[in-house]
C-alpha cells in the first residue's frame, strides 16, 4: 500500500518532483519540499503519509514505535480515513504486528536516523 522513502529535509540540492522544482530555503533551513510536506511546521523526525497520487500529505511528527506506525498505516492504507474519524478509529484499534515479530529493543534510533 505504500512506497517508503527517506528524505534529508535539509538537503541543499535542487530537484523536481511531480513537475515542480524544490530547493533549499535558508529562512526554514530546509528544502522547500520538506517545508511543503510538513506545512511549515518543521520538526525532526517527521513521517509524512501521502494519499493516492501524492495528495493531502499527513505529517506525523516524532519518533513512533511499531504499534503506533501500524495504526497510522492501517488507518490510511486501508482507507479507513474515508469513513471514520481518527479519534473513533484510535479508540478501538488493536495492534497485531508486534505479536507477529520478535521483540525489538526499546533503545532509540541513533542520532541522525
Amino acid at each position: 500500500n505504500f512506497y517508503c522513502l527517506r528524505l534529508d529535509a535539509e538537503r541543499k540540492d535542487e530537484f523536481m518532483f511531480n513537475g515542480k522544482s524544490y530547493h533549499f530555503e535558508p529562512q526554514y533551513r530546509a528544502n522547500t519540499f520538506a517545508v511543503e510536506l510538513m506545512g511549515g511546521k518543521m520538526s525532526y523526525p517527521t513521517t509524512v503519509l501521502m494519499l493516492e497520487n501524492f495528495q493531502n500529505p499527513q505529517p506525523i511528527p516524532g519518533y513512533h514505535g511499531v504499534s503506533e506506525m501500524e495504526m497510522f498505516l492501517t488507518y490510511f492504507g486501508d482507507n479507513i480515513y474515508k469513513h471514520k474519524s481518527w479519534d473513533e478509529f484510535s479508540k478501538t484499534y488493536t495492534p497485531t504486528w508486534e505479536k507477529l515479530s520478535p521483540p525489538v529493543s526499546n533503545t532509540p534510533p541513533p542520532v541522525g536516523h
